[in-house]
């Protein structure tokens, strides 16, 4: 008998490469913060590829490029001026997170979107779209010497963080699951780890105090610290080593599971 594939669409292939580099970034997010990265940046240039503004995310998370973050607030600007329909939600936060250290111009489109999607659940941990609205628009506002403001944000991270770390919790007790790497939760949340590390580069880019993992941070369990540690360290601020990791993100770094370096653990 003649098995004939099933055609499928030309964007099928691409949004699978994209989606296996995703994977492939929360894994190595964990080892090796470098090989992480080169991941991740292969994903967002594969899911920018096929049109879906996740991609434009994960560039400036991984990179902190400027012209990504502006191409973002100029889309926003765009949809508003109706020359571009309007993202979706799920898609729409990850423009306005993207577009957040370019974008203090943008009051108008924060406000939109909160109140057109606020209620609706967005991410993997299944926090509402106002929530992630918020923290772009703190991103956005964030000042030399704000100290309110930059709290909030902080504040705003943590929800969010506790939020994961009981789902990481909650998978753990399926323990056939976890133990072969087959949860449905991924140990790693790229929108806060990706989100926590454009605070961390806008930080640095405007002068302003940064993050120190004891304080703004102290008190969350260990499930819950995962995905803010990685985005300190995709973010440049590697509480660990001290590395800033510079330049080419392919470039070569030991591996932190030899070193013993990454102790964060989830149990």
């Amino acid at each position: 008998m003649d098995y004939r594939a099933v055609p499928r669409e030309p964007w099928v292939r691409p949004s699978e490469i994209a989606d296996s580099l995703r994977c492939a970034a929360i894994a190595g997010l964990l080892l090796d913060t470098r090989a992480g990265r080169a991941d991740l940046v292969a994903a967002g240039h594969a899911y920018h590829g096929v049109g879906l503004p996740f991609g434009d995310f994960l560039l400036v998370a991984g990179t902190g490029s400027g012209e990504v973050s502006a191409r973002a607030a100029g889309r926003i600007e765009a949809m508003l001026s109706g020359e571009e329909p309007e993202e979706d939600a799920a898609q729409l936060r990850y423009l306005l997170l993207a577009a957040a250290p370019d974008a203090p111009a943008l009051g108008p489109a924060w406000e939109r979107a909160a109140r057109r999607y606020g209620p609706l659940l967005a991410g993997s941990a299944s926090q509402p779209f106002a929530t992630w609205w918020q923290m772009g628009s703190l991103l956005s506002r964030l000042e030399p010497g704000d100290e309110e403001t930059r709290s909030e944000l902080a504040g705003t991270i943590v929800r969010v963080a506790e939020a994961h770390g009981q789902q990481l919790e909650f998978a753990m007790t399926d323990r056939y699951h976890w133990s072969t790497g087959h949860s449905r939760v991924d140990l790693v949340d790229l929108d806060l780890a990706g989100t926590v590390a454009i605070s961390v580069r806008t930080m640095a880019a405007r002068g302003i105090r940064p993050w120190h993992l004891g304080e703004e941070f102290t008190g969350l369990r260990p499930a819950a610290r995962v995905s803010i540690v990685i985005g300190l360290q995709l973010g440049g601020d590697d509480p660990d080593s001290g590395d800033r990791f510079p330049g080419d993100p392919h470039g070569p770094a030991p591996s932190r599971y030899e070193e013993g370096a990454f102790r964060y653990g989830v149990g």
